[in-house]
Parts: C-alpha cells; sequence; structure tokens
C-alpha cells in the first residue's frame, strides 16, 4: 500500500515570487496594442477564458504573476529563451493550475521538477503570487 506524498517529503527544486500592480494590467489593456500584448503572454485558450466580465484585467494580473513566479522559481526571467505561452494557467475555482509545454517544461524536466506548487493573493493595488517546484 502506498502512501501520500506530503510537501515536507518533496524536494524543493524551486521558489519563485512576483508582485505585480494591477494597474500596470489595467493600462496595457487599454492600450490600441493590447491584443499584441496578450498573444505574446497568455494562450488563446486563457484568453477566451478570462476576457471581459469572467475575468478582465485582475484575472490576468493573477496569471501573469503566476508565470512570472514560475519563470523565477526556474532561474530565469523573461528572456529569449522563455515563452510565457508555454506556461498555461487554469482556475479551478481559486485554485489555480500551472502546466508547462515547450522549452519551459524541457527545462523543468531537467531540473527534476515532477510538481508545481503555487498560491496567490490578490489585494487593491497588487496580486503576488508564489510558485514551487518540487
Amino acid at each position: 500500500m502506498s502512501r501520500p506524498l506530503f510537501l515536507f517529503e518533496m524536494k524543493l527544486k524551486g521558489l519563485g515570487v512576483d508582485i505585480f500592480e494591477k494597474k500596470r494590467m489595467k493600462a496595457a489593456l487599454a492600450k490600441t496594442s493590447a491584443g499584441l500584448f496578450l498573444k505574446k503572454v497568455f494562450l488563446q485558450g486563457e484568453i477566451r477564458a478570462y476576457s471581459g466580465e469572467r475575468g478582465g484585467y485582475i484575472k490576468y494580473s493573477v496569471m501573469f504573476a503566476l508565470k512570472e513566479a514560475v519563470l523565477k522559481a526556474l532561474g530565469m526571467g523573461w528572456n529569449a529563451y522563455a515563452n510565457f505561452c508555454d506556461i498555461r494557467v487554469e482556475f479551478e475555482g481559486k485554485t489555480a493550475n500551472i502546466h508547462l509545454s515547450g522549452k519551459t517544461a524541457k527545462l523543468a524536466k531537467k531540473k527534476g521538477v515532477k510538481k508545481i506548487i503555487s498560491d496567490y493573493s490578490v489585494s487593491p493595488r497588487h496580486v503576488v503570487a508564489v510558485a514551487a517546484l518540487v
């Protein structure tokens, strides 16, 4: 009989934290180039799921901060190797699940990452996100 794997039994491969000002996302989405920005940072499914009343700039701010936290946990920021669209964020209620693909998934596999544990908090001005790679 196998027993459950608890966090203290897992080896931490990386930890990333990001603090993001929500007004920056609101301003980016108000620009005429907002469509280009969205395509550069978010997957089509994320854009469809969280545009308008179902999400808006706050949900995009949370997703952006989570993606940044994952990249920081991997030991990199936004660069030529990193692709924000390699990181998919799905919400189940208030829980964010993160899935990797492409170069980012390959890097995580190389580092021995088996799971991503994430959380976030939204204040009136900021979003704070954390990602733990185990």
